[in-house]
């Protein structure tokens, strides 16, 4: 199936349930719409490799986890972590 199907398909499918998992990696709205869009290129990206030996949902909930993943880890690198009053 050619990548622009797959995407398709995907953000179809997906799209909904994706932009709720990713709300759970970011809680401000401009970092969050950053994050989606950061998120909708690397599954068009992914997808250029997808051989179908898993579903596709699989796919790009591995793919939505490891762009949240990162993008923790660039907000921690950057000291955008919570100060010790909002974690209390």
């Amino acid at each position: 199936m050619p990548q622009e199907e797959l995407y398709r398909q995907a953000v179809d499918r997906f799209g909904a349930e994706l932009a709720r998992f990713m709300r759970g990696y970011e809680r401000d709205r401009m970092k969050l719409e950053e994050l989606q869009q950061e998120l909708h290129l690397a599954v068009w990206q992914s997808l250029a490799g997808f051989r179908g030996e898993c579903s596709l949902r699989t796919w790009i909930y591995r793919v939505a986890h490891h762009v949240g993943a990162a993008h923790v880890k660039r907000s921690i690198r950057d000291g955008e972590g919570l100060s010790l009053e909002e974690a209390e």
